[in-house]
């Protein structure tokens, strides 16, 4: 009742189900309502790496780093 999970699905799309597709859709439904959280940004930072579209990824990369999170999931992102 009013939590969004579109980011979990995201996450459960692309780590369990190997469906980095499906993911993106969920994740981009919740960047389209939360576009400068870092969180999201991270994880369409993850996608777009997993899909191979290096520089999507850098964008959102950027955007989730740019707070200077110690976030190990944030972090991880820049190697």
């Amino acid at each position: 009742h009013g939590h969004n999970m579109d980011l979990e699905f995201a996450h459960v799309y692309l780590e369990l189900m190997n469906d980095p597709n499906k993911a993106l859709e969920y994740a981009m439904k919740e960047y389209r309502e939360r576009p400068e959280n870092i969180d999201v940004n991270g994880a369409l930072a993850n996608i777009y790496t997993k899909m191979g579209k290096v520089e999507q990824a850098k964008i959102f990369r950027e955007k989730a780093l740019r707070t200077g999170s110690k976030k190990p999931e944030l972090l991880a992102l820049n190697q």
